[in-house]
């Protein structure tokens, strides 16, 4: 089967923006993800009961 132009360009940017996208390790996947708040303040982090009830 041969792939059309459009098939090819959009196989080239998908992988060019999987190169720009990293896996997000476990222990920062509920901040990432679930957090309502944009960034922690300094010591945050680590008393951070979201944080810690998502942890495994």
């Amino acid at each position: 089967m041969e792939k059309t132009y459009g098939q090819t360009w959009l196989l080239r940017i998908s992988l060019r923006l999987l190169r720009l996208v990293e896996d997000v390790p476990p222990e920062l996947a509920a901040c990432e993800f679930d957090c309502r708040e944009p960034n922690c303040r300094h010591g945050e982090w680590q008393s951070c009961q979201r944080r810690k009830q998502r942890d495994p």
